[in-house]
């Protein structure tokens, strides 16, 4: 009995030591698809907007974005939803005003693409 338990010490020491030396592959992982994902990144910021947050869960992709210019709202939302039409059934894009993207804020408007209805727009 001594011995194995033993063994099974041993056993759980390499793995979770082996863990540690694979940090890379961790690093290299894809989230879940019901992960929330809080990017950073000039990828995801230019002159105009800057993309808050994003999340996705089972079909829907939803962006929290700031925008510069609230006018440009939908031209923004095209920009950030046609790359990503063939991969979900629905997007969602709220739009704030350049920042108030966190902090408790309610967007200025939220623009939903469908594959049957395409874009709509509501305003709060």
């Amino acid at each position: 009995m001594e011995g194995s338990r033993y063994i099974r010490w041993v056993a759980v020491c390499a793995l979770v030591g082996a863990g540690g030396g694979c940090e890379w592959a961790r690093e290299a992982a894809v989230p879940p698809p019901d992960a929330v994902v809080s990017p950073a990144g000039p990828a995801l910021v230019n002159e105009r907007w800057q993309i808050m947050k994003m999340a996705m869960a089972h079909d829907i992709f939803t962006i929290e974005v700031e925008v510069v210019e609230p006018s440009s709202a939908a031209a923004v939302a095209r920009e950030l939803v046609e790359p990503l039409q063939s991969q979900y059934a629905e997007i969602l894009v709220y739009v704030y005003a350049d920042g108030e993207g966190s902090g408790g804020h309610v967007p200025l408007k939220r623009i939903e693409w469908t594959m049957a209805d395409g874009f709509n727009e509501l305003v709060y």
